[in-house]
């Protein structure tokens, strides 16, 4: 495990409060490096505070943990916010840090004499004396009267003493110049329940502070303190409100007050939030509004430490930038002077930079000023809630001027009727639109779709579809006399003109003798241009199955021969036989009928 050390850059510090005001505190600052003198990396830390009465070893006197914000490998603590120091400090103290789960860092820090001061609530007997008592901060007369002085009641008020308490009460039963606990009546601006020094005003509820009403100076807005009694506002500060929240340890494990810390900061409840100058709290927990007019609406150690910044809510979120804002989410960052993060890890670096991240893991970071950056990795839909893109628009998409940057690094600037697709130059793959067509790597298209002529890139493609249904057509014929129209056409090896590729194919002006139906002519009706030359399929089969037809006569033929030669032979056979027979035997002579003659 990593060790680390701790450099004081700023001694331990007694926070000067009144004996009567609870708890007592000290300052710390500090710098974190590791042994090798790398500071730790900026981030949230649990660091733990212990106060020791030895050097080393030992059981703490005193424990406190909070949950810091290092920056530049630099931390700021007041111990005893959340843990009352209630040492007597009246001997050596040594004060161990440890951060996380890690050992404590070594060697333990010697409180200094200022932290002693705090002993000064022990005086010796007999030291004071009335020379030595600083103006205003005792009552050393009354009303002009001093040693010895008696109280007398007056009329509906009742003075009981009970050993060293004195009880001033109403006796007036009709409630008159008296607050009745079941109400009154006949009220008016001159009446009030409060005090009319400038001694504070509290309300208890079982015995406990439930709220403090403290005069600060003339013409100053009051501070109001309600909720947790530990809830506090610093010395000197004017106008701050507390309005509720702070624990005691009843939810959290360690003392969590609410703080305002600078004029006219409020903190609206929750606990362990603390609001500056004009700064702003709205609840949650170990939140900071320590900038003027700054403002976290919620959620869990946000901070808003830029002038005017905001965090809506979420956790872990910094609005270190003059008039940032982190709508919330976590682990936002808006550094950037009005710069705006939302999401997860989005990082607003740069001023006037807007930078919204969905849950990947990375940090999403602006890389210049008044960028607006969306990573968002199932897309953005606009108009529609199901984007296939990374941006899919269901709408017109409208370009005022600019035009449309390609991937190629050209520019479009329109698309219209009136004027072509144009560029400096015509290169072999450019698009141009004119008059309705479209062509490629020719400017002036006459046909939907035109490529140029002896293209060095013939286009390429799985599959060319052409309307054929029977549905599109009528006068339906036959293709007449296929096998004559093959033998008129002549097919050709050549060399393109403008590159020079060897080809092979047909001459378009011989084909329109013969097919005029296939060949495509200039607008002269005369010129020959192009030679369809799918469509010669069709004359290919006709001619093919008018050819099938002549192969199958000339076999019907063919096995007629062959049956009448059999015969032939046949017929060889038996005149061979009957000749061969004659040869052997005399021929006999026709019986003739005799008559006898007398």
């Amino acid at each position: 495990m990593k060790r680390y050390m701790l450099t004081a850059i700023l001694y331990l510090a007694l926070i000067p409060l009144a004996q009567a005001q609870i708890p007592r505190t000290l300052s710390y600052q500090g710098v974190v490096t590791d042994e090798a003198g790398t500071p730790l990396p900026t981030g949230n830390y649990n660091f733990t505070f212990r106060l020791y009465e030895t050097e080393t070893g030992g059981s703490p006197a005193w424990e406190e943990g909070q949950l810091l914000l290092v920056e530049n490998s630099v931390i700021n603590a007041i111990l005893g916010r959340i843990i009352p120091l209630d040492l007597p400090f009246d001997k050596t103290y040594w004060l161990g840090i440890s951060i996380a789960a890690g050992d404590e860092l070594q060697p333990r820090t010697r409180l200094n004499a200022s932290a002693y001061s705090l002993n000064a609530s022990s005086v010796t007997d007999s030291a004071v004396t009335s020379r030595k008592i600083a103006p205003n901060t005792v009552v050393r007369s009354l009303n002009g009267a001093t040693e010895a002085v008696t109280l007398t009641a007056g009329n509906n008020i009742a003075i009981v003493r009970d050993g060293n308490n004195l009880t001033i009460s109403s006796t007036d039963e009709s409630g008159r110049d008296s607050w009745r606990l079941s109400g009154n009546a006949g009220t008016d601006t001159t009446h009030f329940l409060g005090t009319t020094d400038a001694q504070p005003l509290e309300l208890r509820v079982n015995g406990e502070r439930a709220g403090r009403f403290e005069y600060t100076e003339p013409d100053a807005g009051p501070n109001v303190i309600l909720g947790s009694q530990f809830n506090q506002v610093t010395d000197g500060v004017y106008g701050a409100t507390i309005s509720g929240g702070g624990d005691a340890g009843k939810f959290f494990p360690s003392l969590s007050p609410n703080k305002v810390t600078d004029r006219l900061g409020t903190v609206g409840g929750g606990a362990a939030n603390t609001a500056g100058f004009f700064g702003m709290v709205g609840g949650g927990f170990t939140n900071t509004a320590s900038e003027a007019h700054s403002v976290v609406a919620g959620g869990f150690n946000n901070m808003a430490s830029g002038r005017k910044s905001t965090v809506s809510g979420g956790s872990n979120n910094v609005a270190s930038g003059d008039y940032a804002t982190v709508a919330g989410g976590s682990e936002n960052r808006a550094e950037g002077s009005n710069s705006f993060a939302a999401g997860k890890s989005a990082r607003a670096l740069h001023e006037g930079s807007f930078v919204w991240s969905d849950l990947s893991n990375n940090p999403f970071i602006s890389t210049a000023s008044n960028q607006f950056l969306i990573r968002a990795t199932g897309g953005v839909g606009i108009g529609t809630d199901a984007p296939g893109s990374p941006l899919t628009v269901n709408g017109t998409i409208e370009s005022t001027s600019g035009g449309f940057k390609f991937p190629d690094g050209t520019t479009q600037t329109t698309a219209s009727r009136s004027s072509p697709w144009q560029k400096a130059g015509i290169l072999q793959n450019d698009i141009y639109y004119n008059a309705g067509n479209v062509g490629i790597g020719t400017s002036n298209p006459t046909n939907i779709l035109t490529l140029p002529n002896g293209s060095a890139t013939d286009p390429i493609a799985d599959a060319w579809t052409t309307y054929s249904s029977r549905r599109w057509k009528t006068n339906i014929k036959t293709i007449a006399d296929p096998l004559q129209k093959i033998q008129r056409l002549r097919g050709v090896t050549y060399d393109w003109k403008s590159s020079g590729k060897r080809d092979i194919g047909l001459i378009a002006e011989e084909v329109g003798e013969v097919i005029p139906e296939v060949v495509a002519y200039e607008a002269n009706g005369i010129d020959a241009r192009s030679v369809d030359y799918p469509r010669l399929v069709a004359l290919l089969i006709e001619a093919v199955k008018a050819q099938q037809q002549e192969i199958q006569q000339l076999r019907q033929q063919q096995e007629a021969m062959h049956k009448l030669a059999a015969q032939l032979d046949i017929l060889q056979q038996q005149v061979a036989r009957i000749s061969a027979d004659a040869s052997t035997s005399p021929p006999s002579l026709p019986r003739t009928q005799q008559t006898k003659t007398e």
